[in-house]
């Protein structure tokens, strides 16, 4: 993650798509895993 705070910490043209896109693949990959964790919890709980 240190190129992420070195994108965030200046201010560049082009800054908020990298930005954007970043966001996009945290959302893509952890909600996925979130959902399967609570269904699992939800069998065995």
């Amino acid at each position: 993650m240190p190129v992420a705070r070195g994108r965030i910490a200046k201010d560049q043209p082009g800054q908020e798509v990298v930005l954007d896109r970043l966001l996009d693949l945290l959302l893509v990959t952890a909600l996925p895993t979130w959902f399967f964790r609570a269904k699992a919890n939800h069998r065995t709980g």
